[in-house]
């Protein structure tokens, strides 16, 4: 994660008073459909991870934004990421909504299957 010509920056703390991300999570699936990338899924490890003790491990905290880009480039060392998620009460599974293909374009998941 690395600025870049054109990007755009979002400042989620939009109303008065405290939003705790891991428990008000609405936002999470919205932010991960519009960007199914690791970085996304791994925002909750590294905010849960804040506070200890926590439910976090510690073989699988993430202490840092530079720590969070390396997970997400470098892969999880061993750690399964979505178990850590699942440790976290309340948060949901993401699921893409699209596949992202190879040069950034998305397409739509195949249809279910039916009958004709």
């Amino acid at each position: 994660m690395r600025p870049v010509a054109g990007a755009r920056t979002y400042h989620l703390t939009h109303r008065t008073g405290w939003r705790d991300p891991l428990h008000s999570s609405g936002w999470e699936q919205v932010f991960y459909d519009a960007h199914p990338i690791a970085a996304v899924k791994l925002l909750a490890v590294f905010w849960a991870g804040l506070a200890a003790p926590g439910p976090i491990p510690p073989a699988a905290r993430i202490d840092s934004l530079p720590d969070l880009e390396a997970a997400a480039c470098a892969g999880a060392g061993g750690v399964d990421f979505d178990a850590v998620r699942r440790l976290i009460p309340g948060l949901r599974d993401l699921h893409a909504a699209t596949r992202v293909a190879v040069g950034g374009g998305g397409e739509p998941p195949p249809a279910a299957a039916g009958p004709s």
